[in-house]
């Protein structure tokens, strides 16, 4: 993976994109899951789309498999996590991974150890409120950003660990007291 070129370019187009479609409050909210799947889900697909000349319905079914990932995370994660977790932004890394793993056609091993990667990324306190800084906007573009790399170093070799929401030292674990993990799966025929 160290010979890989092209990738930083995608990263940093995810993480501005992802800032910017976040920073005006106007996108989309997930009630459920309370994410904001779309500012970290599409700019990561667009970047990863872009880069390897992608369009059309394989564009469209990489957001929708990255929304399906972020937002039964998001359910799964339980109350507790949003209380000091910013959902999107610690939720986001496993959607945009999702998309961009969809897109670089990944198969089914490798597309783990990219949500492996992602989720060891996760991140995204709600103390900027306590201080009212611009933090926020800075957890989207990280989040999209997070998934690029995950896949794209999942791509070239680089493993992560394939239970990292409900392994012993996992994310439900470290953040989500209350997590319910089966709803990740809860509705299997969902896209």
């Amino acid at each position: 993976w160290a010979g890989a070129t092209g990738v930083t370019d995608a990263e940093r187009n995810a993480f501005l994109l992802g800032s910017l479609t976040h920073i005006l409050e106007t996108d989309d909210l997930h009630r459920a899951s309370v994410v904001h799947p779309g500012c970290v889900v599409v700019p990561a697909a667009w970047a990863v789309a872009v880069r390897e000349g992608i369009r059309g319905h394989a564009m469209l079914k990489a957001v929708l498999w990255g929304f399906e990932a972020v937002t039964r995370i998001g359910m799964a994660v339980g109350p507790s996590h949003y209380r000091i977790w910013h959902n999107t932004a610690t939720c986001g890394p496993y959607g945009s991974a999702m998309a961009a793993a969809a897109l670089l056609q990944l198969d089914s091993a490798t597309a783990v150890h990219a949500l492996g990667n992602a989720g060891t990324q996760s991140s995204g306190l709600w103390q900027f409120l306590e201080a009212g800084t611009m933090t926020k906007h800075l957890h989207a573009g990280r989040a999209a950003e997070a998934g690029v790399l995950a896949a794209d170093l999942a791509r070239f070799g680089f493993t992560g660990p394939p239970n990292i929401l409900e392994g012993a030292k996992g994310w439900f674990t470290a953040t989500c007291p209350d997590a319910e993990p089966e709803a990740v799966t809860r509705n299997p025929e969902a896209p």
